[in-house]
């Protein structure tokens, strides 16, 4: 497993959210998703912007997304089956959300909630992969008013989201004890803890050092 150091800081935050956010990436997720958040607030902060600023911060905004869910999934899990709602079918990125919202103690109601929700709904001007690619041969869509507001909503998401996540922080833990007593891991096992636990010394050192087995 690769835990790589925390990323050369280049960008200094001048805003205290950003700089929250930015912390609690590469504390609580690891510094592949803190990179991604801190090229895309430099971005933000290039005048005149790049022709393609708003895809290329769709694009790191989607891969900062994706690991929070990874991360995420063993608090969904402890709050209801994941799997089980996984294999009804339909938008799983959606379910997964509210799984993780449910574990985090999120109500679906709420303006949060609500803003996370439609990055994954089809058709959505907040759906991450429509923000990230292109549409056909057109030209790249502008950094206007509604892009500035999804921006504005997608960072106050992450800033609550990371803050709740911080105090639910023993899940991560629980999760690694129940992989610890597995006396054959499976590759599924193996894959658990490759995907969806946080790249970071703390769960790292608290996985190996109790692991009395090295098959």
């Amino acid at each position: 497993m690769e835990s790589r150091e925390a990323p050369i800081n280049l960008f200094r935050f001048e805003d205290p959210r950003q700089k929250r956010i930015y912390e609690k990436l590469l504390r609580l997720v690891g510094p592949g998703a803190a990179s991604f958040y801190q090229d895309a607030c430099r971005l933000m902060e290039i005048k005149p912007p790049l022709e393609t600023t708003t895809h290329l911060v769709a694009h790191s905004l989607r891969e900062i997304e994706s690991a929070l869910r990874d991360v995420l999934e063993p608090v969904a899990e402890q709050a209801n089956s994941l799997e089980r709602k996984k294999s009804k079918g339909g938008n799983n990125h959606r379910t997964e959300i509210l799984s993780v919202l449910k574990g985090l103690g999120i109500p679906e109601t709420d303006s949060i909630a609500q803003a996370w929700l439609k990055t994954a709904d089809q058709g959505n001007s907040y759906r991450l992969h429509a923000r990230a690619h292109r549409n056909a041969l057109t030209t790249p869509h502008p950094p206007d008013e509604g892009f500035l507001q999804f921006w504005n909503d997608m960072e106050a998401m992450l800033d609550v989201v990371l803050d709740k996540f911080e105090s639910a922080y023993v899940s991560v833990f629980k999760f690694l004890d129940e992989l610890l007593v597995k006396p054959a891991p499976s590759q599924n096992n193996v894959k658990k803890l490759r995907d969806h636990i946080p790249n970071n010394q703390v769960a790292f050192s608290y996985f190996f050092d109790k692991l009395t087995s090295s098959t």
